[in-house]
């Protein structure tokens, strides 16, 4: 995988492979496709996005979105951390007063070489 750091032209390319991924990802905020109706709740590092009805595998499954670009939740900040705890935290206390679980667990999409993250909460 390509290290940004390595040189202008491959941080060129880089980003811009990283912006193409985002402009297919129905999951980003900042994307021009976003379709803001699916944005639930936002916070300063994290969004919760209600999950595509094509990518959706139950009602109200969701997804927790770093907002800036983010390979995988491992390599996210601890600022970034509280805020995916805290999310994490209400989804669970709303579930369960509706006596259900819900289960979290990161995907990681590789598209032209560029990694991006989401974790997805499924009741």
């Amino acid at each position: 995988m390509f290290r940004p750091s390595e040189n202008k032209r491959g941080r060129v390319r880089f980003e811009s492979s990283r912006d193409s991924v985002r402009s297919r990802s129905p999951w980003w905020v900042g994307d021009g496709s976003f379709d803001p109706s699916s944005l639930l709740a936002t916070g300063e590092r994290v969004s919760l996005i209600l999950a595509p009805p094509a990518r959706s595998i139950c009602a109200g499954h969701t997804f927790l979105v770093p907002v800036a670009h983010a390979p995988s939740f491992a390599g996210c900040g601890p600022e970034v951390w509280d805020e995916v705890h805290r999310f994490r935290r209400s989804l669970r206390d709303m579930y369960a007063k509706e006596k259900m679980d819900v289960i979290f667990m990161e995907t990681v999409t590789d598209s032209s070489g560029v990694v991006q993250a989401r974790m997805d909460a499924v009741p």
